[in-house]
């Protein structure tokens, strides 16, 4: 549109709008409450119909350029984008989008403060994930990556020291309130260091970001720390260390009158009885950190080697936030032996859920042979962290696009 051509030098940010006499602002223009509103990334100004030349069909959202001269707003530009009733999603979230990229930014300072070193590592990968019970996108001979995990770890064997990474990821599961398909990780990792450290970083991260909080009070609260079998005691009276604690889960659910099969394993019992009588109550308060997962769960974490009676686990911990679960930690897995026996283990188990297995990553596997100082790493659901403190409901309220399924939900 050539006659366009130097028609917006004069344009400003809503926000510096001030008391200018002469200026341009540019955005979305739509009717409500009985005036226009136009409405930038940084902010919105309210116009009085007569006020506007020549006036525009109050039925309709534009884009609009408008030049204000003593006090009467004249039309540059405008185009049609819709009916009021049917305006793009996106266009209702302003406010959250500014502050979702704000909180981003806000993160890689926080790390860049700490000498992590920020890196990259590939989206399309051969093995998605070492965790048998997630799902990945193939993509015609690779997959999209569930978690930039294997790759990063590459890099701590090639003898990078501390790595964070804010990783758009993958997951093939039903989409909900908490879950979409494409999501932004915050992965990070630090040799010759242990879950303790984390922790510090997590706690001073939730600080970092308290100042963009609904509820600031709440992330500037220290975290507090289970371990698992006292968590399970407190809260549901069952003794996770004694031999029969298989029988004792399946006694609760059973008083509870909640759901669980005759041929539950004690993998099963368990997860039921955390995800229904557990997990919603964890977090409330302050954040909470639940330590010492069982060692059957301990996909690539190191094992406790110090029984806790009958109970053995594994250097595991989760974030929990409002009753949801945002990021699981591990004490890293070094030996390569270890690692390939728990890849077969995880194999098998897919094949048990009539599941094919995933290839395994051979460069991983190598990097781990030629050596990977002790290490710590944490993965954060960043969509998460943001919804809650934006106190959202919905990852559809903070996500830049999301799919039909979400925007009916």
């Amino acid at each position: 549109m050539p006659h366009l051509i130097g028609r917006f030098e004069k344009r400003i940010p809503i926000e510096r709008l001030g008391s200018s006499k002469h200026v341009t602002v540019a955005g979305n223009l739509t009717f409500r409450d009985g005036q226009w509103e136009i409405k930038d990334q940084t902010g919105f100004l309210h116009i009085p119909p007569q006020a506007i030349q020549p006036q525009l069909d109050e039925a309709f959202t534009y884009w609009a350029a408008l030049e204000m001269r003593d006090s009467t707003w004249s039309v540059l530009f405008h185009q049609v984008q819709s009916s009021q009733n049917k305006q793009p999603a996106a266009m209702n979230h302003y406010p959250e989008f500014h502050q979702r990229f704000a909180i981003l930014q806000a993160t890689r300072s926080y790390f860049n403060e700490l000498d992590f070193q920020e890196v990259d590592t590939p989206v399309m990968v051969t093995c998605p994930g070492m965790e048998p019970y997630l799902e990945a996108f193939s993509v015609e001979q690779k997959y999209l990556r569930t978690s930039p995990e294997l790759h990063m770890k590459q890099l701590l064997c090639a003898g990078w020291d501390r790595i964070f990474q804010l990783a758009p990821s993958f997951r093939n599961e039903p989409e909900s309130r908490l879950h979409h398909h494409e999501f932004i990780m915050l992965e990070w990792y630090r040799s010759f260091a242990d879950l303790n450290d984390l922790i510090k970083d997590t706690q001073g991260l939730l600080h970092s970001l308290a100042s963009y909080s609904i509820d600031p009070d709440y992330f500037q609260r220290d975290i507090a720390v289970w371990q698992m079998p006292d968590l399970f005691l407190h809260l549901t009276g069952i003794e996770l260390r004694e031999a029969n604690s298989k029988q004792q889960m399946r006694r609760y659910l059973k008083k509870k009158d909640l759901h669980y099969c005759d041929d539950d394993s004690w993998d099963d019992l368990f997860f039921r009885v955390f995800l229904t009588a557990i997990e919603p109550k964890l977090g409330i308060q302050q954040p909470e950190v639940v330590s010492g997962y069982p060692l059957s769960q301990s996909a690539l974490a190191k094992v406790n080697p110090i029984s806790n009676g009958k109970y053995k686990s594994c250097y595991r911990f989760e974030l929990f936030i409002k009753g949801i679960e945002c990021a699981n930690a591990f004490y890293e897995l070094c030996d390569p032996l270890e690692q390939e026996k728990r890849y077969q283990e995880a194999s098998s188990k897919r094949r048990s859920l009539g599941k094919a297995p995933y290839p395994s990553d051979a460069a991983y596997m190598d990097a781990l042979r030629k050596g990977m100082p002790p290490s710590a790493g944490i993965a954060l659901g960043m969509d998460r962290l943001i919804m809650l403190l934006l106190g959202k409901n919905s990852l559809k309220e903070i996500a830049r696009f999301y799919s039909r399924h979400l925007s009916e939900a």
